[in-house]
């Protein structure tokens, strides 16, 4: 799909490993991995003992495994294209 000068791709497995990239959008404004979410309207998102947490789960459990995503997508397109490639992460 594309958009705008936007190339959107969805549910990618990432090569090696058992991940997978919700959204992948590469474009003129960057390379972003999208992790989607379906939060209850409910859920809260809120400081507590020097963490961040997204209703009962810390932050960091949410952000690890999106992180892990974009330096894999941005190592699989260093190899594709001999450069350094910076990836965005978002959740969403």
């Amino acid at each position: 799909m594309e958009l705008a000068g936007d190339t959107v791709l969805h549910d990618r497995a990432l090569p090696g490993t058992r991940a997978d990239v919700d959204h992948l959008v590469i474009g003129p404004a960057g390379v972003f991995v999208i992790d989607s979410k379906k939060w209850h309207r409910r859920t809260t998102i809120r400081p507590s003992g020097g963490k961040l947490w997204v209703g009962r789960t810390p932050i960091d459990k949410i952000v690890r495994p999106v992180l892990f995503e974009a330096r894999t997508v941005s190592e699989v397109l260093r190899r594709a294209t001999g450069r350094r490639v910076e990836v965005v992460t978002v959740i969403a």
